[in-house]
């Protein structure tokens, strides 16, 4: 892939995004400054005993984990409004600078989308990526959970669910569980209100048509529908043509 575009992420939205985005240095210095990742030195006397913690430093840590949870609320109450936002540079700025979602020359993510994750630290070590001329629609949900690779020139459909939890119904706990990123490969089309589970493939040309339910890898230049999601058709290797041929809008 060409390398990613930061078009239009000037000084001004860096800073008004600058005390999220680097979140992961804040919590870095605040932990050492705070003491939280290393036992305290014993005193001079005796190197080997536990130094006393002061009261000033119990109260700030205390105040750090509490704080903890809330900017994580924070941060997904502005998740859901920017995500409705019409401006389209904003909500780039926001999933580039935030989140950590690598985008590519072109790439959209149309207003009303959720972008579903659990933190933003796991979301950047996930490296979310959306190609070149990638276009997602109205209303999709995008589970970055346990990753997401989306390629270039690819059409995902209004209302598209891509998921990237899942749970051990085995467990009594009924736990979470990793399943596997999804990597959706060039050229690729997904029609209005189809599922993709956890873990899934979708190959270069693939077609999956709408409201399928996508349960497993899709070889490439492969037409999949219903559900489960079969194959039901082949495509010529002629047909790869899709593209975007007029500028992105500012607003929708």
């Amino acid at each position: 892939m060409p390398r990613a575009s930061h078009r239009g992420s000037g000084v001004g939205a860096q800073t008004l995004f600058g005390w999220i985005a680097h979140e992961e240095d804040a919590d870095r210095y605040a932990i050492a400054k705070l003491g939280l990742s290393a036992p305290h030195a014993g005193t001079l006397q005796d190197p080997q005993a536990p130094a006393k913690e002061p009261h000033s430093m119990k109260t700030s840590r205390a105040l750090y984990q509490w704080a903890l949870p809330l900017r994580l609320f924070c941060v997904r109450v502005l998740n859901y409004v920017v995500a409705r936002v019409p401006s389209l540079a904003l909500r780039r700025l926001w999933y580039q600078h935030v989140l950590g979602i690598r985008f590519y020359r072109d790439a959209s993510v149309s207003s009303g989308a959720y972008v579903w994750f659990n933190g933003i630290r796991d979301t950047r070590r996930a490296g979310i990526q959306i190609g070149r001329n990638s276009r997602i629609n109205r209303r999709c949900t995008l589970d970055v959970r346990s990753g997401l690779t989306i390629g270039e020139n690819v059409r995902i459909c209004p209302e598209v669910m891509i998921l990237g939890g899942a749970h051990d119904h085995n467990d009594p706990t009924f736990r979470t569980v990793d399943a596997g990123p999804v990597t959706i490969e060039d050229h690729v089309s997904i029609g209005p209100r189809a599922l993709i589970l956890p873990g899934v493939t979708i190959g270069r040309g693939a077609v999956v048509v709408a409201r399928s339910v996508v349960t497993k890898s899709v070889p490439p230049m492969t037409v999949v529908a219903g559900i489960p999601a079969k194959p039901v058709a082949d495509r010529g290797s002629n047909v790869l043509a899709f593209g975007v041929d007029r500028p992105l809008p500012p607003c929708d």
